[in-house]
């Protein structure tokens, strides 16, 4: 919940939202005006030196809550500070001004700082520098296709984590710019080319979102790239990933969006009507889930900036030029406490329930009541980039899993999860590829969480419906399972099989954390015995929360026409254990094993075959 200068998004970031003006709605305007509360208490306040002239965000900061800012002195300076004290400060550039500036937590002991054609990697214990890049070498032969001179100032434009690497984005024409990933040791890992600059980047786990600063109406409105920097074609962009790569100010987590939209009230005039003046701007936030709206404030602007952030409790923290709120999950609006600075410029972060408040001069932190805390993941996005950020970190309850051939494999445990005839789910062993268990229905292996295996099933009492289920990697036994997640109707009444072939039901998962993000796919492209059915489909997407089971639905998009319809499940090839494992399917599936190095065959199982008859394609196990 990912991050940089501009409208930029991180996987892992929880900041603050920038607006124009207060949210208090009519009702809450009036509670906070005669419902009377207390200043917020200053815990600390920190004073740059005499010889800074300004305080610049971006602010980030780490789990033991330092914070890292860049002040502008006589060449500008990267500082950390602790509780109000300068922990230590170092020079970043040699010039008076270092442009745009992004600083990214890679891990707790790293913070990487990207400002012209530089990239550094610096430790946070000392500031010191671990690596640096310089974007012109790496795109040295890219710069000269585009006719720029050798020594040409190249300036990165939007910065943003892409799981465990920085991706920055950079311009050289209207139709020519660069995708360039950077790991946390200073490699580069890719580049990609692009067809302009970007206006907007939001990254979300595994896939990074870019909305064009120009669009034609001939390409896609948004690009999307993996994280190996391939483009993504024809991508089901979820709906909080589509509203906070082409809308405004937005913060979202797995199962909330929040917007802040401030536009001019809605009048129906007469044409040219003497008494119509210009209407008034209201501010309007919205509270989202499951892709509908569940609450919603309007009231007129009354200060210069606000900010939102999501806390752990599922409520969003408020804070104007002098007031403090909370807005319950449910959209009721109180008041917290008063600020005792009429104006501010930004809020660097929250901290060990501190409010942490950047001034253009000084930084100050202050005890809110009831020590709220972030929540644990989310996205924000503000005018100016990032309020703060921390390193990413693994989820101890994800198991490591990587993709396989028809299904997923646990390298550690050295078994594969496969489909198979009928669509069921077998335990393959790798070394010799003996069966350990198969599944009695259809289920398709998604991934490993808490070391349970992850598959959708179809629901037993829905048609048309799907269930995320949690089998036991030892026997297959089902052990817990999800919300339904409703589909639409197959033609004939038709039921969900989860067959790996000719399936219309596609579906792609990715688990992240605690969830397991589904997004599918229906296409009708006609009838069967010669049934004339318009083709048509539908696309989806839902939030499964592992631990609890429940499901969050963004609204079904219709599908107009006929496509192709592409397999659900993963082919090619996949190395483990110095071993080499091929799929090859034609009528019939078939996977071999074969020595990495050698290439001697070591075994082979037939998966599945469109020729067999479906009563017999799920055999006792």
């Amino acid at each position: 919940m990912l991050k940089s200068h501009g409208l930029v998004w991180h996987p892992h970031l929880i900041g603050a939202l920038i607006a124009v003006c207060w949210l208090w709605a009519p009702n809450a305007l009036a509670q906070g005006l005669t419902e009377r509360v207390g200043p917020c208490p200053q815990r600390w306040i920190y004073h740059p030196p005499p010889t800074s002239a300004v305080v610049v965000p971006l602010f980030v900061s780490d789990s033991a809550g330092d914070f890292y800012w860049w002040e502008q002195a006589g060449t500008p300076e990267l500082v950390a500070v602790r509780d109000g004290k300068t922990r230590w400060r170092r020079p970043l550039s040699k010039t008076r001004w270092p442009g745009l500036l992004s600083e990214a937590l890679m891990s707790d002991d790293l913070l990487v700082v990207v400002f012209g054609s530089m990239i550094e990697g610096r430790r946070t214990s000392d500031g010191g520098i671990v690596w640096s890049r310089d974007l012109r070498a790496d795109l040295s032969l890219e710069l000269r296709r585009a006719g720029l001179a050798k020594g040409a100032d190249l300036e990165s434009g939007l910065v943003a984590r892409v799981g465990r690497a920085l991706v920055t984005a950079i311009a050289t024409s209207a139709t020519d710019a660069w995708l360039t990933a950077t790991a946390s040791n200073g490699r580069r890992l890719w580049k990609t080319h692009i067809g302009g600059p970007v206006a907007r980047m939001a990254a979300d786990g595994d896939r990074l979102y870019l909305l064009p600063s120009t669009w034609s109406g001939s390409a896609p409105p948004i690009i999307a790239v993996d994280s190996n920097g391939k483009e993504i074609r024809e991508p089901r962009v979820p709906f909080r990933d589509s509203m906070a790569v082409t809308g405004g100010e937005i913060v979202f987590d797995d199962g909330r969006v929040v917007t802040a939209v401030i536009a001019p009230m809605a009048l129906n005039c007469p044409p040219n009507s003497p008494s119509c003046h210009p209407p008034p701007f209201m501010l309007t936030i919205t509270g989202f889930s499951a892709g509908q709206e569940r609450w919603r404030l309007t009231s007129p602007p009354r200060g210069v900036l606000v900010q939102i952030l999501l806390l752990s409790d599922r409520s969003v923290l408020l804070v104007d030029d002098k007031r403090v709120g909370r807005i319950s999950p449910d959209g009721k609006l109180s008041p917290l406490c008063d600020l005792p600075v009429e104006r501010y410029r930004s809020i660097a972060g929250l901290v060990h329930g501190d409010l942490v408040v950047a001034y253009f001069d000084s930084v100050a932190a202050y005890t809110l009541p009831g020590a709220p805390q972030l929540a644990r993941a989310g996205w924000v996005m503000s005018g100016g980039g990032p309020a703060q950020d921390w390193a990413a970190r693994a989820s101890p309850s994800a198991a490591r899993f990587v993709p396989f051939p028809a299904g997923v494999a646990d390298p550690n445990a050295n078994i594969a999860y496969i489909q198979t005839d009928g669509g069921a789910t077998m335990a393959l062993t790798l070394a010799d590829g003996t069966v350990k268990w198969r599944t009695q229905s259809p289920a398709r292996p998604v991934g490993i969480w808490n070391g349970r295996v992850i598959v959708l099933e179809p629901r037993d009492t829905l048609a048309s419906a799907l269930q995320v289920a949690q089998l036991d990697p030892a026997t297959g036994a089902e052990v817990v399972t999800s919300q339904p997640i409703p589909l639409i109707p197959l033609p004939d009444g038709g039921r969900l099989t989860l067959a790996p072939w000719g399936e219309p039901l596609m579906t792609d998962v990715r688990i992240e954390g605690d969830r397991a993000h589904l997004g599918w796919e229906i296409v009708i492209n006609g009838g069967s015995g010669g049934a004339e059915i318009k083709p048509h489909g539908a696309s989806g997407f839902a939030d499964v929360d592992l631990t609890s089971g429940a499901v969050s639905l963004s609204p079904t998009q219709p599908l107009e026409g006929g496509k192709p319809i592409r397999p659900s499940f993963s082919l090619g090839t996949a190395a483990l254990g110095g071993r080499k494992f091929t799929l090859i399917y034609t009528a019939t599936a078939t996977l071999t094993a074969t020595d990495a190095r050698s290439g001697r065959r070591l075994w082979s199982r037939r998966l599945w075959s469109i020729a067999v008859p479906r009563r017999v394609q799920v055999p006792p196990p």
